[in-house]
């Protein structure tokens, strides 16, 4: 009997150090899965960060316009354009082109009296011709 105790003393002995050493290792997981837990935390806090940082970003640098004030704006741009057009148009109208005469060639003088002599000297007429 004596043999069987002291194997079963010897048997407590190992298991309370067998869960000693388990206890430490258990700790240490613990530990290890605490600061992991930490550090997944901080991690999931500076991804939201950057996440915030990127739509701010976005939102500066390509403004999405309203379609309806862009339809509007295109109306109203193809409507100044074709006043425009048709501005130009009319202002043409009141100028007076004669080819193989030069800008300013009449030197501010009379406009009359320079196309009268402009109209008897190409068409080489002779005489009064008021």
């Amino acid at each position: 009997m004596a043999a069987v105790l002291a194997e079963l003393r010897t048997l407590r002995k190992e298991h309370t150090e067998a869960s000693k050493d388990t206890k430490e290792s258990l700790n240490r997981v613990e530990t290890a899965i605490s600061e992991v837990a930490d550090r997944t935390t901080q991690l999931e806090q500076r991804m939201t960060d950057y996440e915030e940082r990127l739509v701010d970003t976005e939102k500066k640098t390509n403004p999405n316009p309203n379609p309806r004030a862009l339809r509007h704006l295109l109306h109203r741009e193809a409507s100044v354009a074709a006043k425009c057009e048709d501005l130009e148009s009319r202002a043409r109208r009141n100028n007076l082109r004669i080819y193989g005469v030069k800008e300013d060639e009449e030197n501010n003088s009379n406009l009359l009296d320079f196309i009268s002599n402009l109209i008897r000297t190409s068409l080489a007429l002779t005489g009064d011709t008021n």
